[in-house]
């Protein structure tokens, strides 16, 4: 024990013998606090611009793509709507500090094109009167405005907003859009990377500052959004079960397999999954008006950033940026001449009885 505890006096030493040397200035705690708020309301500007650019991009294109959703649609307004509740707590007093955003109810965003812009809706609008009901305030009220929007569309009652423009109370009549029944948001996350849940899609800020205009970045909202219209989360969890079944088929005659067959299931199929969601979301992209000729040159650029995409195999996820690009660029040129001929922007449905191609070889 004597000698245990002489070893690990000798550590303490040797740490304090390793300090460092220089005069370091010294920071008050009121100073290193003033300097966190300061972090904290650039970081929320940052979230809400990026939540503003998410909504303005997905809404219209939600909206051009509720023909293709089947029943999952849903009435919609187009309108950002926020308090400070919104966000996390660490960026509620920024919120209040910023940009007024407090505990009413204030519109952040109108897509182009919505409902709400039709009806007039602008930036900065509190929220009053919702068809006569009083718009509560507080940290459920965002959670209570959208149960009463869902009552009046079960009731089929359009909205009829009373807002507050800057003192002067207008009212506001929507004629809602129909739009594919998905959510969205903005996320902090620095990876270049979006995902779709089966029913919300998520875009990270990495990506967001990777793609170099609003065209780009519909070409990533549409491609989780075909995620989730092609119904590939719910697939891909089929697939694992299955796979998660064989194994414990296995384990019963005292196999074990280590949850091989499951990590099969949840590969099988998964690069069709994702050639499809490019496919199927350029289309969406498309139809709500966006420019879509560069969206190839976007998985160019992400070679650079996971130039291990560039040679992929049969066990990755998601197809080698080479295929990717030369697949988007037929799809351009399917789109551009459905476009030029007037035709309707549908994607293609595979045909079961046609002659199947010839495979393509997996990069060398």
């Amino acid at each position: 024990m004597l000698f245990r505890l002489s070893a690990g006096a000798a550590a303490v030493a040797a740490a304090v013998a390793c300090a460092p040397v220089s005069k370091l200035p010294e920071i008050s705690e009121a100073a290193a606090k003033a300097e966190r708020d300061i972090q904290h309301e650039m970081a929320f500007r940052q979230l809400y611009r990026n939540s503003q650019r998410v909504h303005a991009v997905a809404y219209p294109i939600l909206v051009a793509g509720a023909p293709l959703c089947s029943d999952d649609i849903a009435r919609g307004h187009g309108l950002l709507i926020v308090n400070k509740y919104f966000f996390k707590k660490d960026y509620r007093a920024a919120a209040e500090r910023a940009l007024g955003i407090g505990d009413t109810l204030k519109i952040a965003g109108v897509a182009p094109g919505s409902a709400g812009e039709r009806a007039g809706a602008r930036d900065g609008d509190i929220l009053v009167t919702l068809n006569g009901w009083q718009v509560p305030m507080g940290e459920d009220a965002l959670k209570l405005f959208h149960q009463k929007l869902s009552e009046l569309a079960k009731q089929k009652a359009d909205p009829i907003l009373t807002i507050n423009r800057e003192g002067v109370p207008r009212t506001l009549k929507i004629v809602p859009d129909v739009v594919c029944n998905y959510g969205y948001e903005a996320t902090e996350g620095s990876d270049v990377n979006a995902w779709a849940d089966g029913k919300d899609i998520h875009i990270e800020a990495g990506i967001i500052r990777f793609v170099q205009d609003d065209n780009e970045l519909a070409t990533v909202v549409g491609h989780e959004i075909a995620h989730n219209m092609m119904d590939h989360i719910q697939k891909g969890r089929g697939n694992v079960v299955i796979g998660t079944v064989v194994d414990i088929l296995f384990a019963g005659v005292g196999v074990n397999t280590q949850g091989v067959f499951g990590r099969i299931g949840r590969q099988a199929f998964s690069q069709e999954f994702e050639a499809e969601a490019d496919y199927v979301g350029l289309y969406l992209a498309a139809r709500a008006g966006f420019k879509i000729d560069d969206a190839p040159y976007v998985w160019r650029r992400m070679a650079l950033n996971y130039p291990g995409n560039i040679k992929s195999n049969h066990a990755a996820a998601h197809p080698a940026t080479p295929h990717r690009f030369l697949a988007l660029e037929k799809t351009v040129a399917e789109i551009n001449a459905k476009q030029a001929a007037g035709r309707p922007l549908l994607p293609e449905k595979h045909d079961p009885a046609a002659t199947p191609a010839a495979p393509v070889p997996p990069p060398q």
